[in-house]
């Protein structure tokens, strides 16, 4: 262990590995892009859908991640609660220009009218050492660049794309999903505008079908049952956001923990918020109360059959063993008649590096 924890490692991989032919466990050995070797018990349930993406690809990379449990003297490295996915790898698409269509006229190129400017020719000599600045300003430029660009890093998150009827009652909006009813709430600030224009819509115009763009937030009562409502973001009267989320209607994308909630058997994705300082200044002027119900967790019911990690069950002593939930980002639908979400695609390899949050003291 490293400072009380158990480290782990993801490793990437292209070659197709052989699937053992019996047993509900099998284990699976990778031989990684830099030849470091894998041994791992996955379902195999699992690992015959992600062997099936395998063959079904043209061009793929897998990734398998866990923890390292143990490294024999040969050098293979022996995971536990290990999981195995495969992304497509799609080719860039080039498009050459026919050279027997028009070209555009350059902004740069001078007016045939204009007056003609003599010009000297550089010795090479001064050509190469401009090119030679050239090439370092453009490298200077993109080490810039990326500086200010960084790649994005994970982050908790919910949100999703629902089509339903939408009603007014006793001052409240509900939309019907599926033949249920759910509580269609604001977010504070300018998100109530949006709620209240469409509220006063209903209510001139009736009930009327929306698509809407919305975070799903769910509630635990003290019988440990779950309660799903929908904050509104934004009434979509084109596709161009949903495109944006890569959103079909019913699909959410969801990041958080993989876990059970400490009360109840479902296991959910917990979304939390994401850590801001201009958040943080905001909780330091409010009471302990409000500041605990803001930051209280989302925890959203998953049916995942084929998860390549267990849901994390906390348990007496679990946090003194270094164990923790894993970060996962995955896209779900959502399943009105059951009040739950359904994973239906892997968006990146479960990770124990969690993004930096907020909680109550």
């Amino acid at each position: 262990m490293i400072q009380g924890r158990t480290p782990e490692i993801t490793i990437k991989f292209n070659s197709l590995p052989d699937l053992p032919t019996e047993g509900k466990k099998v284990t699976l050995e990778i031989l990684s892009e830099n030849n470091l070797k894998l041994k791992a018990e996955l379902n195999r349930k699992t690992l015959k859908k992600q062997v099936s993406k395998m063959e079904e690809y043209s061009n793929w990379i897998g990734a398998m991640s866990g923890k390292i449990k143990s490294i024999a003297p040969g050098g293979i490295v022996e995971l536990e609660s290990a999981g195995i996915q495969v992304f497509e790898v799609k080719a860039k698409e080039t498009v050459a220009q026919s050279s027997s269509e028009p070209v555009a006229p350059s902004e740069n190129k001078p007016d045939a009218s204009a007056p003609k400017v003599e010009t000297k020719v550089p010795s090479s000599k001064a050509s190469d050492s401009s090119e030679e600045q050239n090439s370092a300003k453009k490298k200077e430029n993109s080490e810039s660049s990326a500086e200010k660009n960084p790649t994005p890093e994970a982050i908790f998150q919910a949100v999703g794309v629902i089509e339903g009827e939408v009603e007014s009652i006793d001052n409240k909006l509900k939309v019907f999903i599926g033949g249920e009813s759910y509580d269609l709430k604001f977010i504070p600030g300018h998100k109530k505008r949006q709620w209240e224009q469409l509220k006063q819509e209903i209510e001139e115009k009736g009930n009327c079908s929306k698509t809407l763009i919305v975070y799903p937030q769910a509630n635990l009562n003290k019988k440990g049952e779950i309660k799903i409502t929908f904050a509104l973001t934004k009434v979509e009267s084109s596709s161009d956001l949903r495109n944006r989320l890569e959103l079909k209607e019913g699909e959410f994308k969801l990041a958080g923990l993989w876990q059970y909630p400490p009360s109840g058997d479902t296991p959910c994705i917990t979304i939390r918020r994401n850590w801001e300082q201009g958040f943080v200044s905001y909780l330091e002027k409010i009471d302990e109360k409000q500041k605990a119900y803001i930051l209280r967790p989302n925890h959203l019911p998953v049916e995942w059959s084929d998860s390549p990690t267990e849901a994390f069950r906390w348990s007496e002593g679990a946090g003194s063993e270094g164990k923790k939930a894993d970060f996962v980002s995955v896209k779900g639908v959502f399943v009105a008649e059951e009040h739950k979400f359904k994973v239906v695609e892997v968006l990146a390899p479960p990770t124990q590096t969690i993004p930096k949050y907020l909680k109550a003291s």
